[in-house]
């Protein structure tokens, strides 16, 4: 389910927001925006909403995302 919800917010310019563990311990909340595949196996990048920082993510640590609809910057 997490590939189908990054294939929709690639094709739709669209913005998630997913909760993370990278370490298997503590999650970290986030909401990016201009979402795209990485050219690491098995990631994906994004832009925390208000920076201009990319940050790369591991598809497998995602514990949960969904798509924000309706969002305004």
């Amino acid at each position: 389910m997490t590939r189908e919800i990054i294939d929709k917010a690639i094709k739709t310019d669209g913005i998630v927001e997913m909760e993370y563990s990278k370490d298997g311990m503590s999650n970290k909340y986030y909401q990016l925006d201009k979402i795209a595949y990485s050219d690491l196996p098995n990631c994906f990048s994004g832009y925390p909403i208000g920076s201009d920082i990319e940050l790369t993510f591991n598809i497998n640590k995602v514990k949960e995302i969904q798509l924000m609809w309706g969002f305004c910057l």
